[in-house]
């Protein structure tokens, strides 16, 4: 696989299909098929609420078609209301697309992001 054909950007309103398509399929394939029912339009509302305040939804491209997302938020941390930390909320790539760098690409955006968001720490949520 060409890793030159794999780009990274901030998700827009036009990729809330392919973001819950991809959510639908990272969700049956988790822990959480089996506790909590996956539903599309609290999954939109989400992600648009994190889009717009306080988190960022990044989507991986290859050849022009979104084939991963990943998210993050940022809070005061638990310990201590000055230190600024991020969390990663979800992190997912097609199987097509294991393999290329579009996950390590998602998990650099996430980072970056965080940094120039003023966060000292990152989490993994799992």
């Amino acid at each position: 696989m060409d890793n030159r054909s794999v780009r990274v950007r901030q998700a827009e309103p036009d990729d809330l299909d392919d973001l819950v398509r991809m959510a639908r399929e990272f969700h049956a394939a988790s822990c959480y098929a089996q506790t909590v029912k996956m539903d599309p339009r609290s999954f939109a509302e989400t992600v648009a609420g994190m889009a717009t305040g306080g988190g960022v939804v990044l989507v991986a491209e290859k050849f022009g078609k979104v084939c991963g997302m990943a998210a993050a938020i940022t809070y005061p941390h638990w310990f201590n209301k000055e230190h600024l930390s991020g969390q990663e909320v979800f992190w997912w790539v097609n199987p097509d697309a294991r393999g290329t760098r579009a996950g390590f690409m998602l998990m650099k955006g996430l980072e970056q992001w965080a940094r120039e968001a003023g966060c000292r720490t990152f989490h993994m949520a799992s």
